[in-house]
């Protein structure tokens, strides 16, 4: 065995031994001893193709979706969870550059996701998708999709001080869901996921309608078939999602998941990635072809965890 297995080998049962005693720690409340683990893993990520490429200032504490921009190299839309402020955050980790964009007077009931894609009226331009979509502050049979046109960053990194953006009303077909994940195609589909897998979508035909004020529903596309997730055999719960060419990629807490939709319904188009020993609380994911995946996650509270960004190469 090469000196370079040994040391993935290596890693991987560090890996297995750190979340281990990461799991038993947390569920026993033993918060200092549960710090040292996460250092742990995320020093020994490394060696299996993770890497921390940017923490978030406190101003970002619950980065819930992330989208690579259309517009600007290197830089990445992201934005708070629940009850934050109508502001899309542009990161670039190459340099730390944070701006801000405000979409002043909109509502930020509950963004959960944020994906980038073609305009709706015109596709040759670039829009930003955000989903305030998630009803952890109480049930909503409408919920929204902001539509935003992308920015560029001027010279000296700053972005207008607020952006257009039109709302679109969102309905299921079947009553409300609980759901975290959306994805715009680049042929400007809407594809949303709810917590347990159930994929619903519309045309970009829906989504010019709605822009004009008509209720757009969300019509029902099948269930992901959620594999059973380590440490324990449970089915992991939806947090965001993406598309890449015809495979839609649904992010868990542990794991990447690629689904091609076919006549029999959405089938794996790949082994998963486990990434739960980046640590809890991810809810973000945006793909860059072939195989590098961009992930956020949320600040654990009381474990000295900010909100940040990796980079993973998912092996084919």
């Amino acid at each position: 065995m090469s000196g370079r297995a040994l040391a993935t080998t290596a890693a991987v049962g560090a890996v297995v031994l750190a979340v281990a005693a990461f799991a038993f720690r947390a569920h026993h409340g033993d918060v200092a001893r549960v710090r040292g683990d996460l250092a742990r893993l995320e020093e020994v990520s490394s060696v299996l193709g993770a890497e921390l490429l940017m923490a978030f200032p406190d101003r970002i504490h619950e980065s819930s979706g992330v989208a690579l921009s259309a517009r600007n190299e290197g830089l990445f839309w992201t934005h708070n969870d629940s009850g934050g402020e109508p502001v899309l955050y542009a990161v670039r980790p190459e340099d730390g550059l944070v701006a801000e964009l405000r979409l002043t007077g909109a509502e930020a009931e509950d963004w959960e996701d944020i994906s980038a894609g073609p305009c709706i009226r015109d596709a040759s331009e670039a829009c930003l998708y955000v989903g305030d979509i998630g009803t952890n502050i109480r049930p909503r049979s409408v919920v929204g999709l902001l539509v935003v046109a992308e920015p560029a960053l001027d010279d000296d990194g700053g972005l207008p001080e607020e952006a257009a953006w039109d709302r679109i009303a969102l309905a299921y077909d079947g009553g409300a869901r609980n759901a975290e994940a959306l994805a715009v195609s680049s042929n400007g589909e809407l594809v949303v996921v709810d917590r347990q897998g159930l994929v619903f979508g519309a045309s970009r035909r829906d989504l010019r309608a709605g822009l004009d004020g008509a209720l757009v529903v969300l019509r029902p596309r099948g269930a992901l078939p959620l594999p059973p997730e380590p440490p324990a055999n449970y089915r992991g719960t939806v947090t965001a999602a993406t598309i890449q060419g015809n495979v839609l990629v649904a992010r868990t807490y542990n794991g990447v998941l690629f689904f091609r939709e076919e006549e029999t319904g959405w089938r794996p188009a790949r082994q998963p990635c486990w990434v739960g020993h980046l640590g809890p609380r991810g809810e973000g994911i945006d793909v860059a072809p072939p195989d590098i995946v961009y992930l956020t996650r949320e600040r654990s509270r009381g474990l000295d965890r900010p909100a940040g960004m990796h980079r993973v190469a998912c092996a084919p």
